[in-house]
């Protein structure tokens, strides 16, 4: 074998390093949680360029930029009512029921999810390829695809039992965690002018004597002791730290509740700031953003995009 000289070796180098940081730009990566109903969707779909001046839009709209993945059953319901469809939809909830023929019942279920994740990431692969108009990729929600993980890796026949259950339990959380590194890690790869959403169940504080479950009301009273307002959404074990680190702000979607008798609207607001119990961080420089946003948000990214020079 021909050795490698030291000038071979930097060619080779410079096409993975880049050590300009005028020509290196992080991807546009944003995670927006609330309540389920809480508008998210809406929120998330509002950053695009085509989004209407009124909504419900008095005539059909379509999201030319924006490519939606659904992994939740009911995700699409409040935007399509509003006569706005995006130019892409993914229906996972859909691909998994197209299960093939098997003898086992189990073995199906078992490997559908891990294979529509792998078919997922290609399809935006291969529109955000072909299309240069989609600039925008909103997975509702991965609490969803978290939950469809836990029944995967929780089956028996895929994590092998051991008497620690303690033990089962980082095993069956490790697994969930690659697959969400892989799956993330796909999104990293796209080109960096497209922007991804990616929403999340939130799961605010509660009262500790309202809640039956030991193990989380003894969360909620550690998060109390340690003054920690920043509620996670719901999501397995370390796998929401791989989001939030490649995020540039974390919107928590909080609809205001007008008092009785008033005649004032109540607003979805986007907090860029813990609010009542929920966590939102906010990377940007100072002064870009508010401490809440509302909705439309194509505003919003507009001018997250000018600030970073991401335009």
């Amino acid at each position: 074998m021909k050795p490698v000289t030291k000038k071979e070796t930097a060619l080779v180098d410079s096409e993975i390093f880049d050590h300009d940081e005028a020509n290196v730009r992080e991807p546009m990566i944003f995670l927006l949680y609330g309540k389920p109903g809480a508008g998210k969707t809406t929120a998330a779909q509002s950053a695009s360029q085509y989004w209407p001046d009124e909504f419900p839009a008095k005539k059909p709209v379509m999201l030319r930029d924006t490519m939606q993945i659904s992994w939740d059953p009911a995700g699409r319901v409040g935007v399509r009512a509003g006569n706005v469809r995006c130019a892409y939809n993914v229906n996972a909830v859909s691909l998994m029921a197209q299960r093939r023929k098997s003898a086992s019942d189990n073995a199906v279920e078992q490997k559908d999810i891990l294979d529509i994740m792998s078919r997922v990431t290609d399809e935006v692969q291969r529109i955000v390829a072909i299309d240069d108009n989609v600039t925008m990729v909103i997975d509702d929600t991965i609490t969803f695809l978290n939950a469809y993980l836990n029944a995967h890796w929780s089956h028996p026949d895929r994590i092998p039992l051991n008497r620690d259950q303690d033990e089962d339990t980082q095993a069956m959380f490790g697994k969930i965690l690659r697959w969400h590194t892989i799956y993330l890690t796909s999104r990293l790869l796209l080109p960096a002018d497209v922007v991804s959403w990616f929403l999340f169940h939130g799961k605010s504080l509660q009262e500790s004597v309202e809640i039956k479950n030991k193990k989380e009301r003894k969360h909620q009273q550690m998060v109390r002791m340690t003054n920690d307002v920043t509620a996670l959404p719901s999501i397995t074990g370390g796998a929401l730290d791989l989001y939030t680190g490649a995020a540039s702000v974390e919107f928590a979607m909080i609809p205001t509740q007008p008092p009785v008798g008033s005649k004032a609207k109540s607003e979805r607001r986007c907090y860029t700031e813990p609010h009542e119990g929920y966590r939102a961080k906010n990377r940007l420089p100072e002064g870009i953003l508010s401490t809440y946003e509302l909705p439309p948000l194509k505003n919003t990214i507009a001018k997250i995009a000018k600030a970073c020079g991401w335009v």
